[in-house]
């Protein structure tokens, strides 16, 4: 999804400019990190990072929504998540494409996203710390 750019100054200390494109800030962090539409629980931009942890191509991400890729006894927390605003951490097992479970951290802030001159205010920035194999 291109197009979007972020609507908001600072992300966990992170100086944004308003106009940046939020798919090259997401790929410029050093961790893991992603962008969804927290109501369609689909990917709008992943890093590098995220798609090495994962085992997927952007590609794939593209077609996937967040619960393809949550370890299924934790979907319920996921929608739970989802439907809180703001801001926080909270640990999670995440399933990847060849379907190892990894237990890693999430620090997440809820965005405002401006695509065509229309603002998305659904969108969650997200990054990954403390990934580790369970």
């Amino acid at each position: 999804m291109r197009g979007f750019k972020l609507h908001c100054r600072t992300i966990h200390a992170l100086v944004i400019h308003p106009a940046l494109n939020v798919e090259e800030m997401v790929e410029s962090l050093p961790l893991p990190a992603y962008v969804c539409a927290r109501s369609t629980r689909k990917l709008v931009a992943t890093n590098q990072l995220f798609r090495r942890v994962m085992g997927y191509t952007a590609e794939e991400l593209a077609e996937l929504r967040l619960d393809d890729f949550r370890a299924p006894e934790e979907i319920t927390l996921l929608m739970e998540s989802l439907r809180r605003l703001g801001g926080g951490t909270v640990q999670q097992r995440c399933r990847t494409k060849d379907g190892r479970i990894l237990r890693v951290r999430v620090r997440y802030q809820d965005i405002n996203l401006f695509q065509n001159e229309t603002v998305v205010r659904d969108a969650r920035f997200v990054v990954l710390t403390n990934v580790r194999a369970s």
